[in-house]
């Protein structure tokens, strides 16, 4: 009730160090605090609160908690959790990630330092 309480009134007259704390987001008002967010948005990211792990999309059923202080901070999701497959499955799915956008260009010029 408090959080929901204080995030209705707002940040008004609370110190910069206090509104780091308050589970909204900075850069588009989506009240994380009811599980409200938008994707578009680089500091929502992904989720409110809570979400899947965000390296393995949930396939492990642990569940992150966004750092509020750094997503604010920063200006972009940060969460705070840990992947239950071993990591070699996770290093496997980071790749896959970081990589499926890439054209065959971005390919060279990001493993140009290792070949």
């Amino acid at each position: 009730f408090f959080l929901s309480f204080f995030c209705l009134l707002g940040p008004i007259g609370w110190s910069d160090a206090m509104n780091c704390h308050i589970p909204v987001c900075t850069s588009c008002g989506a009240r994380w605090v009811d599980t409200v967010f938008r994707p578009q948005c680089v500091e929502c990211g992904c989720g409110a609160l809570l979400v899947p792990c965000v390296i393995c999309d949930g396939q492990c059923g642990a569940v992150w908690r966004r750092d509020v202080e750094l997503s604010h901070s920063m200006h972009m999701a940060h969460w705070n959790g840990e992947c239950r497959l071993d990591k070699e499955q996770q290093a496997l799915l980071i790749y896959r990630k970081e990589t499926q956008n890439m054209t065959p260009d971005d390919m060279a010029e990001a493993f140009a330092d290792v070949l």
